[in-house]
């Protein structure tokens, strides 16, 4: 069962860190390296993830007035919601693998990609993760990427040469 695999996560803060799963604490301390089942590393990473990302954002902040506090309640949102080139940044650190990023991210609800001035783009996240020594894989572990798939298709045709194939007949009734 693949939720039973061991997932390596490390935790890149100064400070040691601990989420629940089903009401079980879970720690990691400052630095370490460790693994948990892939439920358990996913909800931790996702969560301390969040974390780092909130630590750059300034909280304590005076406004000059409601607009500028609106429009920093909206970037505030827009980091900690949605999936974006610094919550990629973090999950790498956390996960050191792009494949594992991917999946925290298809396993959570993020509202969907953005990026931008503030939250970063998308070169921003490839880069770090080449400048670590990672490399950048857009496609999870076992998925054809679109140039594997374009090739399979060409060899299809070649195979099949000029042969002419019949379309398919529809054999489903017309709702009246």
């Amino acid at each position: 069962m693949k939720e039973l695999e061991s997932v390596v996560i490390t935790n890149p803060t100064s400070e040691d860190y601990t989420r629940r799963w089903n009401g079980e604490p879970y720690m990691i301390a400052a630095g370490e390296t460790k693994g948990f089942a892939m439920p358990v590393s996913f909800h931790i990473a996702k969560h301390l993830s969040t974390q780092i990302i909130e630590k750059d954002f300034p909280k304590k902040k005076k406004f000059l007035n409601e607009q500028e506090r609106n429009t920093e309640a909206l970037k505030y949102s827009n980091l900690v919601l949605f999936d974006n080139p610094r919550r990629r940044i973090a999950l790498f650190k956390i996960l050191r693998d792009v494949q594992l990023v991917m999946e925290v991210i298809a396993a959570y609800p993020f509202k969907g990609f953005m990026e931008g001035e503030f939250l970063g783009y998308m070169q921003d996240y490839k880069d770090y993760v080449e400048k670590s020594g990672g490399v950048f894989e857009s496609t999870p572990k076992g998925k054809p990427t679109l140039e594997s798939l374009m090739d399979k298709i060409e060899s299809l045709e070649k195979k099949l040469g000029e042969k002419e194939i019949p379309p398919k007949e529809n054999k489903t009734p017309l709702k009246k």
